[in-house]
């Protein structure tokens, strides 16, 4: 398996497990059950980015969406990479957590479970020196967006106003 399908085993399934295992004296069975699978099912957002990214070309192969993410994870060090998983957003743990606190307690473990998948991922990212190539805030990826588009536009325009060398004609 690759990289990221034994980052999601070892670290959602497996540590996030053993997070849920330590709270059950806290929480009892069915609330560290729930963190525990909001742990590992925060990451339903990179299977929607894989089925808009391969809408018609079997999108439905959890393999394949594994494949894709991969290969995005492999070029996340170049400078003009970007990308934003809407379930790995502040916005989204703040409203996640408003909810949770304020409306719906029963959700307050899913809340948990989510905050710990980030600082899992966090710390997995920062290994592999990789730490801000996800945008963590759709605020935050609208500016780099523009920032990128305006850098490509640059370079697109510098690149096309060279001067050619002179013919020897």
């Amino acid at each position: 398996m690759n990289l990221l399908g034994n980052h999601v085993q070892r670290d959602h399934c497996g540590v996030g497990g053993i997070a849920a295992l330590l709270l059950v004296p806290v929480w009892g069975w069915s609330s560290s059950a729930l963190f525990w699978l909001a742990n590992i099912f925060l990451d339903t957002d990179h299977y929607i980015h894989y089925l808009y990214a391969h809408r018609g070309n079997n999108p439905w192969s959890v393999a394949a969406m594994f494949r894709y993410h991969q290969s995005l994870f492999e070029q996340a060090g170049r400078p003009d990479f970007l990308v934003l998983e809407i379930f790995h957003t502040f916005e989204f743990l703040g409203l996640l957590g408003w909810i949770s606190f304020f409306f719906w307690r029963p959700l307050i473990p899913v809340f948990w479970g989510s905050v710990f998948h980030m600082v899992v991922d966090f710390f997995h990212l920062s290994y592999h020196k990789v730490t801000f190539a996800r945008a963590y805030s759709f605020v935050e990826y609208g500016i780099r967006r523009d920032r990128l588009k305006k850098t490509i536009s640059a370079s697109r325009t510098d690149s096309s106003t060279m001067s050619l060398p002179k013919s020897k004609h």
